[in-house]
């Protein structure tokens, strides 16, 4: 089996890998290799017959690893002059496992070398039985392409234990990591009983408090979503639907939450990916302008929420009163509703005195009158006068252009007497200079009729 482990800090990344490797090292090999590029897990594991190599040996394990790959013709040359074209159950095999993988790929004097022994045993060694392990936080830039294509199973630690197992031929796992849990035998070593070796646990799936937030734009319902109350010891993720795509929303939930996005992986696996990280600590899930979801967005939300401690959604109310035409008929059904109305008078001034206690009473009068009672509205208007001063307070009684058909009539009344009074004058002179002060006019008035039909 050729495994890659991936995780960040505190995702339960060496806690598994120290199963793997206890569990390994309970068999007999031809040849053991083990590294640890930071040298703060493994070398417990070294003995008087085991050197573990540190990150003061990189070149020694670049060697190591060169003869590892080098040993591959040779077991081969032995497998096809016994007629075999791969190792049997009890045929000598090699173990290689590798933490902070990234420590030896990425050294400036024998990276490459590192690289190339690394390509070369993930390529061959499948047909003659040997375990390799490799770990590292993100795969990108630390494990070469071909490595990874060519990795027969890989664990991603999304936080806390929990992990997912993709591994060739079989669907996607999920579980988390028992560390307590007795060791199994290195016969399960394999992507088939690899849930097994880490004695994984089932997810457990409990019903998640969603309180749903509906109002029209610029009513207050993100103000709302933001200020929800919760426990103040989780985790808020707050995810706005409509700045994402489906990928990047999953991908952004996953960063929050501390967790390593796979590369590559499908839209299903990066869904689940997110709904673990979700569950590896006590998490408050907010979902904003959930109305912009669409209908293949719509199964990963479910799971997201499903995952979360508490969780509360923010979108507009329903076009429809019938349910069967209503594509988010399902999120509004699973959580308890909030209606947001705009604020009293009452409830607007103390809002406003909070959010700017400074400001004017004429100002104050000013935000109440054009906010319409939205918390949201109040708070931005709030926040620019107190930043901007005088300038900000100008703009808040701003002149109000007349209607878009008034200034095109304004102006044809314009032109018409001008016309008039133009006929009337014969002297040459006169007439010529009126008809530069229209063309004048004209030309000082083109930004704004340009401006006002625009409207």
């Amino acid at each position: 089996m050729r495994l890659i482990v991936t995780g960040k800090s505190r995702s339960g990344k060496s806690s598994a890998l120290h199963r793997l490797t206890r569990t390994a090292l309970t068999a007999t090999w031809a040849n053991v290799l083990i590294a640890d590029g930071k040298s703060v897990e493994l070398l417990r594991y070294a003995n008087d017959r085991l050197h573990i190599y540190g990150e003061d040996e990189v070149e020694h394990f670049a060697e190591a690893l060169t003869a590892a790959a080098d040993r591959l013709t040779a077991r081969y040359q032995a497998l096809r002059g016994r007629g075999l074209t791969a190792a049997l159950p009890g045929d000598p095999r090699e173990l290689i496992i590798v933490d902070e993988i990234q420590e030896f790929t990425r050294h400036a004097k024998v990276g490459k070398d590192v690289k190339a022994a690394l390509t070369r045993i993930f390529e061959k060694s499948g047909a003659l039985g040997d375990l390799v392990i490799i770990a590292t936080q993100r795969a990108t830039n630390a494990i070469p392409p071909s490595t990874r294509h060519n990795a027969s199973a890989q664990l991603r630690m999304l936080g806390v234990g929990y992990f997912q197992l993709v591994a060739d031929g079989f669907p996607t796992r999920q579980g988390r990591v028992e560390q307590r849990a007795p060791l199994t035998g290195a016969d399960k070593l394999n992507p088939a009983d690899l849930m097994d070796v880490l004695s994984a646990q089932a997810v457990p799936r409990v019903a998640t408090p969603i309180t749903r937030y509906e109002g029209e734009t610029g009513s207050g319902r993100t103000y709302a979503l933001y200020h929800h109350l919760a426990d103040p010891a989780y985790r808020r993720v707050y995810l706005d639907i409509k700045a994402h795509t489906h990928r990047s929303l999953l991908i952004n939930c996953l960063q929050t939450c501390g967790a390593t996005p796979p590369d590559g992986a499908p839209i299903a696996e990066l869904a689940e990916a997110a709904a673990l990280s979700l569950k590896s600590h006590p998490t408050l899930l907010l979902l904003d302008n959930c109305e912009h979801t669409s209908a293949k967005e719509l199964a990963s939300l479910h799971l997201l929420l499903d995952a979360a401690t508490v969780a509360a959604i923010s979108m507009t109310p329903a076009m429809t009163t019938d349910h069967t035409k209503d594509p988010l008929a399902s999120l509004r059904r699973r959580a308890t509703l909030v209606t947001i109305q705009p604020l009293d008078q009452q409830r607007a001034a103390t809002l406003l005195e909070q959010a700017a206690p400074a400001i004017d009473p004429a100002s104050k009068s000013t935000i109440q009158r054009q906010s319409h009672g939205h918390p949201q509205t109040i708070v931005a208007y709030a926040e620019r006068l107190t930043a901007h001063g005088d300038e900000e307070r100008h703009q808040l009684e701003s002149f109000k252009l007349p209607a878009k058909w008034l200034n095109i009539f304004f102006m044809f009344v314009l032109l018409v007497a001008i016309i008039l009074i133009q006929r009337q004058i014969s002297n040459d002179i006169a007439g010529a200079v009126l008809s530069g002060l229209v063309v004048m006019t004209m030309w000082f008035l083109r930004p704004r009729f340009r401006e006002v039909t625009k409207k």
